[in-house]
């Protein structure tokens, strides 16, 4: 359940699926660490409000899709085979950790400088193995980023 409230801090829509059948499933208030994991990340994807609304005004005027594959703005073959890892509008990149029990995962980071969301490390073009412990998903955004002063306030505010 973190590794999927982790991702949906990075998506258009966070929401919960409780489904027709809750008691049968595990729910974001099953247990306070749950909740408290959902509120954090939540609060995640609410500063992230901006840059949303930037991307949703340039799919409107362009039909850019808000989550992209990295080869829409790379031109490397080299991208074509990544489908477990995205660009959110231009400027950041959103590697879910998907597998179970896993602490980290590698990150293919395209040409230019890459800031990680949460420690405000600069990594250079390259694939890295990153550690990813709970609502820390590896993300990265842009140095030149036009929202580099909103993402850099995240990382001052979520960092550990």
């Amino acid at each position: 359940m973190h590794r999927w409230i982790d991702l949906a801090a990075f998506a258009p829509v966070m929401r919960s699926h409780e489904g027709n059948r809750p008691a049968d499933n595990l729910q974001l208030d099953s247990s306070a660490e749950i909740l408290t994991h959902f509120a954090r990340m939540s609060q995640v994807h609410a500063r992230l409000a901006p840059y949303v609304r930037a991307l949703s005004d340039e799919a409107v005027a362009t039909g850019l899709p808000l989550q992209r594959p990295l080869f829409l703005h790379y031109d490397d073959a080299a991208y074509y085979d990544i489908q477990d890892q995205y660009l959110y509008g231009a400027d950041m990149i959103v590697a879910p950790v998907v597998n179970a029990g896993a602490s980290s995962r590698n990150v293919t980071l395209p040409d230019g400088d890459w800031v990680h969301l949460w420690s405000g490390d600069v990594y250079a073009k390259g694939t890295y193995d990153i550690t990813a412990p709970h609502g820390q998903p590896p993300v990265f955004t842009r140095k030149d980023s036009a929202h580099a002063s909103l993402f850099g306030a995240i990382t001052q505010e979520f960092r550990s």
